[in-house]
């Protein structure tokens, strides 16, 4: 696992919200609370910023003390993130990453500096994170056309799973089988086509990751799971 650490002015701290991680020990998965903070330095002029996925702890306690930071553009450090190319350049928080709200030494002054000459900057820069945050979480239920001002990286993931907890299986589409995870409420399942689309999000402002499952891919796709899992069997089995 490849580690960074961040030293940035902060633009916006997204409000808290709960997803859904996996967890055989508990249906439907567990909840993790986690926030996204966009921040900002001095590299590429200020134009580019960075954004981190801030998870647990850290998103419910310190993210709160951050909230209250955001209009005095102030600085702040980040240790041992975790960076990831799975779907382009991201950082998130790791079981030991520390959070600095009140980082010292040169380099965290000379961007305090940097932050207080370029007040103006920053606050269009900011408005132009939240311009961008609001408009994606309308668009996302939508469709695809809603994102053509957008440059997209996408990825589709299809797999055939069970038709009641959508645990994989490995049987034909459409045939009956005893789903494998012991706390299926089903007595008898049905392997069914199920869809997973992650994309990435992209303009000036940055970059915002994406993931959605099953009928929410589908609406924005505009293609049912099933129909696309046929395509592609098609196209493997002429390759083959």
């Amino acid at each position: 696992m490849k580690i960074a650490d961040v030293l940035g002015v902060v633009l916006f701290v997204e409000p808290l919200r709960t997803i859904y991680a996996q967890d055989d020990r508990k249906e439907g998965g567990r909840e993790v609370p986690v926030r996204e903070i966009v921040m900002a330095d001095q590299s590429y002029k200020g134009k580019e910023t960075l954004i981190i996925s801030v998870y647990n702890d850290l998103a419910t306690g310190t993210c709160e003390e951050l909230i209250s930071m955001v209009e005095s553009f102030s600085v702040i450090g980040l240790t041992a993130l975790k960076i990831s190319h799975h779907t382009g350049f991201s950082l998130s928080t790791t079981m030991s990453t520390l959070m600095n709200l009140h980082p010292g030494g040169e380099k965290a002054e000379q961007l305090l500096k940097w932050s207080f000459e370029n007040v103006c900057h920053l606050k269009s820069l900011r408005e132009a994170v939240e311009r961008a945050k609001v408009s994606v979480k309308k668009a996302i239920l939508r469709s695809i056309s809603d994102f053509k001002a957008m440059k997209i990286k996408k990825m589709i993931r299809l797999y055939l799973g069970c038709d009641t907890c959508r645990t994989k299986t490995y049987e034909d589409i459409g045939t009956k089988c005893k789903c494998s995870k012991s706390s299926c409420t089903a007595r008898t399942s049905t392997s069914v086509a199920r869809m997973i689309f992650q994309f990435d999000l992209v303009d000036i402002t940055g970059s915002w990751n994406v993931m959605l499952f099953f009928d929410n891919a589908s609406k924005v796709l505009g293609i049912e799971s099933e129909k696309l899992y046929r395509m592609e069997y098609e196209v493997t089995s002429k390759l083959a």
